[in-house]
């Protein structure tokens, strides 16, 4: 809920630092029941008006929501938050919440790459520039301030109401706004509105208060920020990659190596999420067809703190195996395999048809560790096992029988 007399202080810090500072008081808030909450969400996803529909991206830009995304759960994850819910396109790009079960805030983010230049006043707003040169003051219209980037983004933080709601504007570009200390907006990673100079952020509230249904209701502006992400629009996997080694490194230094594979599975899993676009009924179907938690998260690396090293394991195995006489194109159809193994391991996707294939490879693993001469024992056992297989490559039950193998060996 956007108001300007709530006392809230949010400060201009760099993505990684906590962003909220001296908890706002909001005791008609926390009288909401959660189910009036979830209700509200509900509600709110189903309006055309507040989403921001992936349709309306180009795939470059969808991908660099996506990859954002990543950044932004390791960002929650190494601030030692335990609880959130990202919902994608449901409230604009994606909508954050402080818990699951019992959220008493949201941040609701609009996400847009810009291949050059800074985003200017007039295109973030719909507002004329305010140069000083035109002495007549054109009045702001609502229809172009609604249209705009921020006049979307405000609209939606203001149809919350049992939630403490912030909106973000982010990009790769910065916005090229006077501050009223001195400097840009540009060069910050985040600010509020309410720190733009007084020639912009007048104009900017004499807008936004078009979208309040009570003339007269000023825009609180300390409630919509504008942030800028280092995350390059053309290679946004690298660093997402860079966080998830980071993090991995630090806490679960053994399955560092394995952070790429975990990133295309999160990257995959949030795609798919964000492409759901079947009617739902209920808050409970919304958050199963389009949510992502922190439940979620420690799932999946408590799944890849299970198989510390195993791909490294896999390679050595797979190295002796083109010894062996391993041709080296069924080798690279192998590592797809192993790699669709992992990926499905850490998304928590995996199908009745894969765990029947995984039993039944778990199974036939143990007496092969006996064998002298691996790479024969290995086709022999992964043909009969595919011929009740019929859903899955035989370079995929290859790959799965060898993880089966090297668990057994590593045990």
């Amino acid at each position: 809920m956007f108001t300007d007399k709530l006392p809230t202080v949010m400060l201009s810090n760099p993505i990684g630092s906590p962003s909220h500072i001296d908890e706002p008081c909001f005791p008609t808030l926390h009288m909401a029941l959660a189910e009036d909450k979830f209700t509200e969400i509900f509600s709110l996803s189903q309006d055309p008006e507040l989403a921001e529909a992936g349709g309306g991206h180009g795939q470059k830009g969808v991908d660099f929501q996506r990859y954002w995304a990543i950044l932004r759960i390791f960002e929650l994850k190494q601030d030692g938050l335990t609880d959130f819910l990202l919902l994608f396109e449901s409230i604009q790009d994606v909508a954050e919440f402080d818990s699951e079960t019992a959220p008493s805030r949201v941040d609701i983010y609009q996400i847009k790459k810009k291949d050059s230049g800074e985003w200017s006043f007039n295109e973030l707003t719909g507002l004329l520039k305010p140069d000083g040169r035109t002495k007549k003051k054109v009045p702001p219209t609502l229809s172009k301030v609604e249209k705009s980037p921020l006049g979307k983004l405000y609209k939606a933080g203001l149809a919350v109401q049992h939630l403490e709601a912030n909106a973000h504007f982010v990009s790769n570009a910065g916005c090229d706004l006077p501050l009223v200390t001195s400097g840009s907006a540009s060069a910050l990673l985040k600010c509020l509105a309410s720190e733009l100079d007084a020639s912009h952020a007048s104009p900017l509230a004499e807008g936004l208060a078009l979208l309040h249904a009570a003339p007269g209701e000023v825009p609180d502006l300390k409630r919509l920020a504008l942030r800028k992400t280092t995350l390059h629009p053309d290679d946004p996997h690298l660093m997402a990659l860079g966080a998830a080694t980071a993090y991995l490194s630090k806490h679960l230094p053994a399955s560092a190596g394995q952070a790429k594979a975990f990133v295309d599975a999160l990257f995959a899993q949030l795609s798919a999420l964000g492409r759901q676009t079947q009617p739902v009924e209920s808050f409970e179907e919304l958050r199963r067809q389009r949510g992502y938690s922190m439940a979620e998260l420690n799932s999946a690396l408590a799944d890849l703190k299970g198989v510390p090293d195993l791909k490294s394991y896999l390679d050595k195995v797979l190295d002796g195996l083109l010894l062996e006489g391993l041709a080296p194109l069924r080798r690279i159809s192998i590592d797809v395999g192993v790699t669709k193994y992992f990926s499905a391991v850490v998304s928590g996707t995996q199908g009745a048809d894969e765990l029947a294939l995984i039993d039944e490879c778990a199974k036939a693993a143990p007496p092969l560790l006996a064998s002298s001469s691996l790479l024969p024992a290995l086709e022999a056992e992964t043909a009969r096992i595919a011929a009740s297989h019929p859903a899955f490559k035989n370079t995929e039950v290859f790959a799965y029988l060898l993880i089966q193998v090297t668990k057994n060996a590593a045990a």
